[in-house]
């Protein structure tokens, strides 16, 4: 089943063409992961899926048309989205991030416990300030705060960058538990990170979907293989 259905869709700045008349979809418990150099278009995707960027195409979500509706709204329909750079409450400590815009309900508390299993070392830091957190544990906050909303569907918008190896590591096996909860869209850089748990994936260049396949699928086609595995 089609979760998300992205259909001939353009968008960008001003008079600034950045997405350009891409089609792509995902179903319902995948991982899907977006590839690509700096500057193809992969953060606009993300936030054109989430109501911050005009666009003409067709953006659907469980069958509804995203066209018409705030980013509020299309969050309320369960899309979460982690954006690059850690959007964290600096001043909050742990606790008060994730429970910031949450009821306490049961339901609330088994998910921060599910965010404590990914993440153990967020219930180390719990009454820790957020501002005093290493850039590794400020990312697994960013990410435990998108999951806070019971979201049907994460986007993750470059969840290693400027991580050291061993975290990225930490990162992306706690995401592979996640997707066993969720369905999942990655943009990512760095495509050996992504490898292991995606079900299909799409490369983005120049703002148009240029490959799409399955992770063995990239590692049998040279050209990508060298491009974003560094294999020759």
């Amino acid at each position: 089943m089609k979760l998300l259905e992205v259909n001939n869709l353009k968008s960008g700045y001003g008079k600034s063409t950045v997405i350009d008349d891409i089609t792509f979809y995902v179903d319902k418990g995948e991982c899907i992961s977006i590839i690509g150099p700096n500057g193809a278009g992969k953060t606009t995707l993300f936030n054109t899926i989430s109501g911050f960027v005009n666009y003409s195409g067709e953006i659907k979500f469980e069958n509804k048309l995203l066209g018409s509706m705030k980013p509020f709204e299309i969050a309320r329909l369960g899309i979460s989205h982690c954006p690059e750079g850690r959007h964290i409450l600096p001043q909050y400590n742990v606790l008060g991030n994730l429970t910031a815009g949450v009821l306490n309900t049961k339901n609330d508390y088994k998910i921060m416990d599910f965010c404590f299993s990914v993440f153990p070392i967020l219930k180390e830091r719990l009454r820790q300030k957020a501002n005093t957190l290493s850039g590794g544990e400020q990312q697994m906050l960013a990410i435990a705060r998108s999951l806070m909303t019971s979201p049907k569907f994460l986007m993750l918008d470059e969840p290693s960058m400027g991580l050291a190896p061993i975290v990225k590591k930490q990162i992306f096996s706690a995401i592979g538990e996640i997707r066993l909860k969720t369905t999942v869209l990655i943009v990512e850089q760095d495509a050996s990170m992504i490898m292991p748990i995606s079900d299909r994936i799409y490369v983005l260049e120049h703002g148009k979907i240029t490959f799409h396949g399955t992770p063995e699928e990239i590692t049998q086609n040279n050209e990508l293989k060298k491009a974003y595995l560094g294999v020759e």
